[in-house]
């Protein structure tokens, strides 16, 4: 469902199905943005008749959210927020203080977040058994990047470094150390991390690390690599307004995936190496649904051309085989054709460009949105980011994996990164899902309020300055910092004096200048020039 899905009526079969639901199971919650559940619960209220029984409160004598059905919710709100759209864990805008020329808040982010904020969820049940890891140590690190306490002791066991008063064996101090030495580590040699996925913050550098662990893996595996290069073809808006030449199209195959609807421009290919779908192929009892992760097997590549007509594609695991074929789990990839925009960062894009390019991309690297809900085999990454990367990231990247060997850190990282606290939405909602929290009580003790003597309106804490609000707190009249403003500027203004003006001619100009005007005093010859 995307961004302005909501425009577009639903189909006729769809609405039908929707009309007889009585339950709907949202998994992953942390990652569904708040303008995602917002579109969802306006597209379900609806599809649901209006003579459903449950679709009106008879109390309030207004509907229900999500047009009554039962929906239940599954996931961890300590995750990465959606890039765009908006966190369900974050504060709504309706509790946090808003300045007089603030823009007004998303309406559907905001109504998504009220869903969960303002009560519509009745309860919650939190899971505290551990599935994934038993690594007991391993565990306790997660929690602390959770908590956004990572403890000293802990970072210096990551790093191999002494820890003062410790008391284990050298075996446990070095199963500790995370952080490789460098490039010639002798773990760094081991299968599972040569073929294991690094987890990355952006974007950028997943799309480097691919490319190089590509080649890479050719190497080591003596295998040809091969690069499937995407056929660009530009559409009448571009023709019009840009330089469409052999340049602008290499330029073009340079851009990243996530900015051509997921067509690499170039994309690597060697025999046996892992690879990721870049779209659902196959929505059946396969579930070849967008980032599932093959291994390339062959391919048809007519000689000459830039791209091959299909790749076939091995899935681990798979139980099922393809009509005529004898192989479990082997499927043809071929290229699709999808439309992307140069002018992707406008509000209306209209330059748009054809792309062909098969629906693969390496799968040596993944960002840490990605990487959300999978259990890995082996994964490598990145702890030293930037201070603005959400301070979740450690949390998501570090609970991938089933125990401590499973995990080495490419590089090492300084203490407080992880040490800046928990996000403060998650545990606010946590209480609240718990009905430890009254909103009320909260957003006066977090921004407290007070009048404003001039223009009669209770305003945030941050809308004072310091000594009015010492003022409103001793219960006395205060002004806002907008009608003191206001105060000053009525101050300065005189009604009862103007400036002059002196009356010119219509076509005088005053010079820059003043002119100067000739002298009468005669000047006398030099010997150096005439008079």
């Amino acid at each position: 469902m995307d961004r302005y899905s909501l425009d577009k009526p639903p189909a006729p079969d769809t609405t039908k199905q929707m009309a007889f639901w009585r339950w709907l199971i949202v998994d992953e919650i942390g990652m569904v943005s708040a303008r995602l559940l917002a579109q969802m619960d306006q597209r379900i209220r609806s599809a649901k008749p209006a003579a459903d029984e449950w679709k009106i409160d008879p109390k309030t004598n207004r509907p229900r959210p999500f047009g009554g059905i039962n929906v239940l919710f599954t996931g961890d709100f300590a995750q990465l927020p959606s890039p765009e759209g908006g966190g369900i864990a974050e504060i709504p805008a309706s509790l946090r203080p808003r300045g007089d020329h603030a823009p007004p808040p998303d309406p559907l982010i905001q109504h998504g977040q009220e869903l969960f904020w303002g009560g519509a969820v009745q309860g919650v049940t939190e899971l505290v058994e551990r599935e994934r890891c038993k690594d007991e140590w391993w565990n306790e690190v997660v929690d602390e990047l959770r908590e956004g306490y990572l403890s000293d002791k802990n970072h210096k066991y990551l790093h191999g470094r002494p820890v003062e008063g410790c008391t284990l064996s050298p075996e446990e101090r070095a199963s500790r150390q995370r952080v490789i030495d460098g490039p010639d580590d002798p773990r760094l040699q081991d299968m599972k991390f040569v073929t294991g996925t690094v987890i990355v913050a952006n974007n950028d550098a997943k799309y480097q690390i691919n490319k190089d662990r590509a080649a890479g893996y050719a190497r080591a595996a003596e295998t040809p690599l091969r690069w499937s290069v995407a056929k660009d073809k530009a559409l009448s808006k571009v023709l019009q307004t840009q330089a469409c030449d052999k340049d602008a199209k290499l330029r073009w195959l340079q851009y990243h995936d996530m900015d051509t609807e997921g067509l690499c421009g170039m994309l690597p290919l060697a025999v046996g190496m892992p690879v990721a779908l870049t779209q659902h192929v196959d929505r059946s009892e396969k579930a070849l649904l967008k980032g599932r992760v093959a291994h390339v097997h062959s391919w048809d590549w007519p000689e000459n051309d830039q791209q091959p007509r299909l790749v076939y594609v091995k899935f681990k695991d798979a139980d099922w085989t393809l009509d005529g074929s004898t192989e479990k789990g082997l499927y043809p990839i071929e290229p699709v054709k999808r439309t992307w925009k140069l002018d992707k960062g406008r509000k209306n894009p209209v330059l748009a460009v054809s792309r062909t390019q098969l629906p693969l991309v390496p799968a040596f690297a993944i960002t840490a949105h990605s990487s959300q809900g999978k259990t890995l085999s082996a994964v490598l990454l990145d702890f030293n980011i930037h201070r603005r990367t959400h301070v979740s990231y450690g949390t998501v990247v570090a609970s991938r994996v089933r125990s401590r060997e499973d995990v080495l850190i490419l590089r090492a990282f300084p203490a407080w990164l992880y040490q800046r606290g928990p996000p403060e939405g998650v545990a606010k909602l946590l209480q609240r899902l718990r009905g430890e929290l009254n909103l009320d009580v909260f957003r006066e003790a977090t921004w407290p309020s007070a009048p404003c003597e001039a223009c009669r309106r209770a305003k945030p804490l941050n809308l004072f300055a310091d000594a009015q609000w010492q003022r409103a707190r001793a219960n006395r009249p205060a002004t806002c910092l907008a009608c003191e403003k206001k105060k000053r500027a009525d101050r300065s203004f005189q009604p009862g004096k103007r400036k002059k003006y002196t009356a010119r001619p219509a076509n005088w100009r005053r010079s820059r200048t003043p002119s100067r005007e000739p002298s009468s005093r005669k000047r006398t010859p030099t010997a150096s020039g005439n008079a």
